[in-house]
């Protein structure tokens, strides 16, 4: 089954100049990031090079893929479901 997806991994902490490792000093669970955030921000930029991908023909997709689920709308819909 066609079921393309991508797996993240966001650090809770980093290496100062010093060589040491540093948590972050705020922020939810310990995270640089507010996780929500970096999720729409990963979701909005793999959606748009999905669709630059599609239109520039430079994805391989199924003979008779998207026609089945309804177009690339509706198939990009999906994905953005999946994501999150």
């Amino acid at each position: 089954m066609f079921h393309p997806h991508v797996h993240c991994i966001e650090p809770k902490g980093g290496i100062t100049n010093e060589g040491k490792w540093q948590f972050p000093k705020k922020g939810k669970d310990n995270c640089f990031y507010p996780a929500d955030t970096m999720k729409a921000l990963y979701k909005g930029y793999f959606m748009d090079h999905l669709k630059s991908m599609f239109q520039a023909k430079l994805l391989t997709i199924p003979k008779g893929y998207l026609e089945k689920h309804g177009g690339f709308k509706k198939w990009k819909i999906c994905c953005i479901e999946k994501i999150g």
